[in-house]
């Protein structure tokens, strides 16, 4: 909220894969997020642990969602073609 308020739709899906396998198994983490104008995806893959595996997939997320905003706000040096 505090980088971009109006986030009307956040989907976090978590599923744990290869679950044949009795240890190392990775957990995938998937952030969908949609801000006016434009949809955010992030994919992140951890072995083992959940937690570490949510966190970096927000911390993307949180990233991606800045840049968006910047661009928005006409923050970023555009190129001349």
């Amino acid at each position: 909220e505090r980088t971009c308020p109006h986030v009307p739709a956040w989907r976090v899906t978590v599923e744990q894969e290869h679950k044949h396998q009795t240890q190392g198994r990775p957990f995938a983490v998937r952030v969908d997020l949609t801000l006016p104008g434009q949809e955010v995806a992030v994919t992140r893959v951890h072995d083992e642990d959940v937690y570490v595996a949510l966190r970096d997939a927000f911390d993307a997320a949180r990233r991606k969602m800045e840049d968006a905003v910047r661009i928005r706000r006409g923050e970023v040096k555009q190129h001349t073609a």
